[in-house]
């Protein structure tokens, strides 16, 4: 399973209860778990990023690890171009995916391994600037979006996207005749 929190698109940020009951559902399937956290540092109103990897001992004792987690610095640290991620998880896991990585793709520049460097122990005030800019910008867009009719759009947790409900639009008629795709729409030229 791919677990994605904050999630893209829609912001939402999994709770410690929401991810213990996922876990307990991933052991008793024996369902692995690749836990994308990216946008970690991307949340707002107080919230705080749980890792699944975080909750082995709280899940019924486990002692088998099930999730990998991936991350990188390009959300977070806005280094999108940098081309820096990693992985954390069992050594057999990593092991063989550095092996595919190393035979897929070049590996990443030793500039770009330090800047991840500096920014992952750097001064983090420029990030938490960042998110308070993302949460106003958040506050704008929704309160704009809800102020539309047949759109509605709930506050996301984190991540920089909104996900809005446009499905009464959808359904709405150009005419008489139901609005299929752009070219039911009036133009001008």
């Amino acid at each position: 399973m791919i677990l994605n929190s904050p999630s893209n698109p829609s912001g939402m940020v999994y709770a410690q209860e929401e991810l213990q009951a996922i876990g307990q559902i991933l052991i008793e399937k024996g369902i692995f778990c690749i836990s994308d956290e990216i946008y970690e540092k991307i949340i707002y109103d107080g919230l705080k990023h749980i890792s699944m990897a975080s909750l082995g001992p709280e899940i019924k004792g486990l002692t088998v690890v099930i999730t990998v987690v991936i991350n990188g610095v390009s959300k977070s640290y806005s280094m999108t171009c940098w081309r820096i991620g990693y992985a954390a998880g069992p050594r057999e896991i990593i092991q063989a995916t550095t092996n595919l990585q190393d035979h897929s793709t070049s590996n990443p520049t030793s500039i770009s391994q330090k800047a991840a460097l500096a920014a992952l122990k750097g001064p983090q005030e420029t990030l938490f600037n960042m998110v308070a800019e993302f949460a106003r910008r958040r506050d704008y867009i929704v309160e704009g979006l809800n102020t539309i009719e047949g759109i509605s759009c709930l506050r996301p947790q984190g991540v920089f996207y909104v996900f809005p409900e446009v499905s009464p639009i959808l359904k709405k008629t150009f005419g008489k005749e139901m609005i299929k795709d752009s070219s039911h729409l009036p133009r001008s030229y």
